[in-house]
């Protein structure tokens, strides 16, 4: 048997794989198999000692990796175990016999976040119709933190602010994190990513954090909370007016490629919480708007990307409409 690897391109995903004598998956749809991601890879055992005519191979891949088996032959077994990670960004830590909960839908699902500190009133200023800015850091998370998204959108909103913070000193100093996951009288335990960056950001096979997570490592790096502004709750229209349009750009949680957010694994928190990770979840910097498109600087792909406004706002309000921004020095 002869296999091969192709990259369908979304982040923190796991995909299940069926394969048949022909090579050809049986969710052959794209879409699909980015929808059906559901949880971690585990160990594929893919055994045919009867030349059977089809195999099923139970893959659950980050990252969006598809595995296609050809068989060429008698085939005994073959194991496969894929780096998990990358996600952001976007994560997966390794399970113990993981299987997609009864619960797993294909539906879109809504991040619910409650903000960590009261919005201060920003002033009104009329805005422009269309606003850029130029000359915004811009941070990739490869190779070095293939899951950091949210680490590199915070220290390009820093470094813009004028903190000359480095993405070493703000996961290593700044940023709380948690990589215990673990299993526990038939319960799956792991840390709340509302309140620790669940993994670690230099690995692959780590999820990513929520916005109070990222809040408390900018005031950390900043010594202080004044000119850390929680804009959670805002549209995306008021950000490019309140922040945007006056120089300030914004850390938005939105999705890896704008892909559909949906859940993925779950485990319980300290607190006794179920939680599920919501996938593809992704963090990037909103520099600039028009009439038709957001302008982000995307960590994951390491350039300025644009998207239309209505999808932009519909991944934004997936995830809790969270965000955040970093005032500069006078």
């Amino acid at each position: 048997m002869s296999y091969s690897i192709s990259k369908v391109g979304s982040e923190r995903c796991m995909c299940p794989v069926y394969v048949t004598d022909d090579s050809v998956p049986i969710a052959t749809d794209y879409r699909q198999r980015l929808q059906n991601c559901n949880q971690i890879l585990q160990v594929c055992n893919l055994i045919d000692k009867n030349r059977q005519s089809i195999i099923k191979a139970k893959g659950y891949c980050k990252k969006g990796w598809t595995v296609m088996l050809k068989q060429n032959g008698l085939v005994l077994c073959l194991v496969c175990v894929l780096l998990l990670g990358m996600t952001s960004c976007a994560g997966g830590v390794p399970q113990d016999k993981a299987e997609p909960p009864a619960s797993f839908t294909t539906e879109p699902v809504t991040v619910t976040t409650t903000a960590t500190t009261t919005r201060p009133t920003r002033p009104t200023v009329p805005a422009p119709a269309a606003f850029g800015l130029d000359g915004v850091p811009l941070i990739p998370q490869h190779p070095l933190y293939p899951t950091g998204c949210e680490s590199a959108a915070a220290v390009m909103a820093l470094q813009w602010a004028g903190e000359p913070v480095t993405m070493d000193e703000f996961v290593d100093k700044h940023l709380v994190k948690d990589t215990k996951f673990y299993y526990e009288d038939g319960v799956y335990y792991g840390p709340d990513p509302r309140e620790v960056f669940a993994g670690d950001p230099r690995t692959t096979s780590s999820y990513g954090c929520m916005s109070p997570v990222i809040r408390r490592a900018m005031i950390s790096a900043l010594g202080g909370d004044e000119r850390v502004e929680d804009a959670s709750g805002l549209s995306m229209t008021a950000l490019c007016e309140q922040y945007v349009a006056q120089g300030i750009p914004v850390v938005v949680w939105v999705s890896i490629n704008m892909l559909n957010v949906y859940p993925a694994a779950s485990w319980t928190t300290p607190a006794g919480e179920t939680y599920t990770w919501p996938a593809n979840e992704h963090c990037m910097l909103l520099i600039g708007y028009d009439e038709e498109n957001y302008y982000f600087n995307d960590p994951y792909k390491g350039r300025e990307v644009t998207y239309a406004r209505s999808l932009s706002e519909s991944r934004y309000d997936a995830l809790g409409k969270q965000a955040l921004a970093v005032i500069p020095l006078l």
